[in-house]
């Protein structure tokens, strides 16, 4: 999405990208808004961040482990992607005993 490749070309992560955080202008350009969340790109951060719903697993661990916030960029745009595409949430189920989420988060 050029609108988020953009924002991290800057330096910058959203943070907090869901459908409501994303417009069309007249040109039909994707655009964020909503940029309370923003955070600086390329350093881990432990911070509780965007909205609940939308949380990355590790956004959802972050008192335990830090996180870098452009992956957590990329996962909320496939969250709202699936949302666009199948028309209702995905079905996440992430168990901290499993070991490919301890090692992923």
């Amino acid at each position: 999405m050029l609108c988020e490749k953009e924002l991290h070309s800057q330096g910058y992560s959203h943070c907090d990208i869901k459908l409501e955080n994303i417009i069309i202008d007249n040109e039909f350009q994707l655009k964020f808004i909503d940029l309370a969340h923003m955070q600086k790109s390329n350093q881990k951060i432990s911070l509780n961040l965007g909205t609940e719903t939308f949380q990355a697993p590790e956004v959802k661990n972050y008192l335990s482990k830090s996180y870098v916030p452009e992956k957590v960029d990329i996962y909320n745009l496939g969250y709202a992607t699936h949302i666009i595409q199948f028309d209702g949430l995905p079905n996440l189920d992430f168990y901290h005993n499993d070991t490919l989420f301890e090692k992923f988060c």
